[in-house]
């Protein structure tokens, strides 16, 4: 199995490219941190899928961070 070291891993998280779908979330996310999936899959008109793929991404390259609960929890992006 492949481990990687926090170093390592940021300095892969730096080079991967995030997609459009990506910076839309990211953006609305800054502008209101409480946004709920549901709100993000009526404001972009995607698919919850697409949606749901995407927010997990970001999470993984440590993009964006969850503070609380599923339901009344907020949103924190990560710098």
């Amino acid at each position: 199995m492949l481990k990687f070291t926090a170093q390592e891993n940021s300095f892969v998280n730096f080079h991967v490219k995030i997609t459009e779908t990506g910076k839309q979330i990211l953006e609305k996310i800054t502008r209101n941190a409480s946004v709920t999936m549901q709100e993000t899959v009526s404001l972009f008109r995607k698919d919850v899928s697409t949606i749901g793929k995407t927010v997990k991404r970001l999470k993984e390259l440590g993009k964006i961070e969850r503070i609380g609960s599923d339901k009344s929890g907020k949103w924190k992006v990560m710098s």
